[in-house]
């Protein structure tokens, strides 16, 4: 009958990695025959792990036997177990030893850069904001400075019925100086006795009616600082006309579309005594020849669009022509197809063909002369628009220049 232990013996090894020639070698040399060997090997199964099985003793004498596998491997299993255990501890006082005594701290991944809050250098956009915003508040200063000053020259004349020789005879803490290179504002007494005086200053930018550049007030001229500010402030945005005063109704012209070349009428209505009106227009150009403005969402179905124009010429036998431009400012962008001539001196209504305009973009006409002069009555847009199931949406435009327009060119 095979030995369990013989069996468990075999198992184990063969668990732990070790060839199956050198446990044959181990087994043969303590004693285990060839055929048990074999057996032990068929047999080997997930049995109990046990000591090295020994071969019964033969009675009649003990036999002499070499060391088991394992022992003669005990010395070197020894010292491979005792370092597998202090490997581990070396290496952990390593690491503490190192971060205590010789780390110092490295700089942080690109990523952990990263995430942290850095200081970004200001685009240069956001410079001239800045710039801008430093520039009015130094202007604002400028403003308050010079009616400080006006205010204890007032004082000073009342109590001495003259202005002072110089601004350090005021009675004032401190004499206000330009807030940006901290030079004296410029002070003239005028007369013996001085009766009258001139203030000179110098503004960075334009503020409310005040132009940038060299500025002057005197006895008779006092500036109104708060008012200029609110002028100022107005103009930037700041404040609205409603924030200024609920008395007066001023028409609002974001609440009434025009177009191009439309006149409009601005009103102020109030029960107050105004001294003045200021009319603020940001990118309005009031002398805009731009005279029809197409929004093709006015039209439904979409219309046959055609341009016409009455023309002569100031010589017979010379071409006048006229046609659409999107550019009026140089009449060098043409709508194709819109160029419309006339031949004499005869004014004759000319049509184009069918053209397209394009929605959003105001147009403008231009004439020319082949030589000499040509002459233009009138042009329309025609807007022609047909649909069996009726027109749902349209819009008319009819503009009046009572006179004659001509070009030498």
């Amino acid at each position: 009958m095979i030995d369990q232990a013989l069996i468990s013996y075999v198992k184990e090894n063969l668990a732990a990695g070790f060839p199956e020639n050198e446990i044959r070698d181990g087994l043969r040399k303590v004693g285990w025959r060839e055929e048990e060997i074999e057996e032990g090997f068929l047999n080997a199964g997930g049995r109990p792990v046990s000591p090295l099985p020994q071969v019964p003793q033969i009675e009649d004498g003990p036999a002499e036997t070499e060391p088991g596998f394992f022992a003669k491997r005990k010395k070197t299993l020894l010292v491979a177990l005792i370092i597998a255990v202090a490997a581990p501890i070396l290496a952990f006082a390593g690491v503490m030893t190192y971060q205590k005594f010789i780390k110092t701290e490295a700089p942080l991944p690109e990523t952990e850069q990263a995430a942290a809050p850095q200081e970004t250098a200001p685009s240069n956009a956001e410079k001239k904001s800045i710039e801008e915003q430093a520039r009015t508040q130094r202007d604002r200063q400028r403003l308050e400075d010079i009616a400080e000053i006006q205010s204890a020259l007032s004082e000073y004349f009342t109590a001495n019925s003259f202005y002072p020789k110089k601004l350090a005879d005021l009675s004032l803490q401190a004499i206000p100086a330009d807030p940006k290179n901290r030079t004296d504002y410029l002070y003239n007494a005028l007369g013996e006795p001085a009766l009258n005086y001139s203030l000179a200053f110098v503004l960075e930018e334009d503020v409310g009616t005040l132009k940038a550049g060299l500025q002057a007030v005197s006895s008779e001229n006092k500036l109104e600082a708060a008012e200029t500010t609110r002028q100022d402030q107005l103009v930037k945005g700041e404040i609205t006309p409603e924030k200024i005063s609920s008395e007066i109704e001023i028409t609002d012209l974001s609440k009434l579309p025009f177009y191009p070349g439309e006149e409009v009428t601005l009103e102020a209505k109030t029960a107050l005594e105004l001294q003045a009106v200021l009319l603020i227009m940001d990118n309005l150009n009031l002398t805009d020849k731009k005279i029809y403005y197409y929004d093709s969402s006015k039209f439904t179905p979409a219309p046959t669009i055609y341009f016409e124009a009455t023309l002569a010429h100031g010589t017979a036998g010379e071409t006048a022509y006229a046609a659409l431009y999107t550019d009026g400012a140089s009449c060098s962008s043409v709508v194709s197809g819109s160029e419309v001539t006339v031949v004499g001196t005869t004014y004759t209504l000319s049509r184009s063909g069918s053209i397209s305009l394009s929605s959003g973009t105001a147009y403008t006409v231009c004439i020319k002369s082949s030589s000499g002069t040509a002459n233009i009555k009138n042009a329309k847009i025609i807007l022609e628009q047909t649909d069996s199931n009726g027109i749902t949406a349209l819009e008319t435009l009819q503009s009046i220049i009572p006179s004659l327009k001509t070009a030498t060119s």
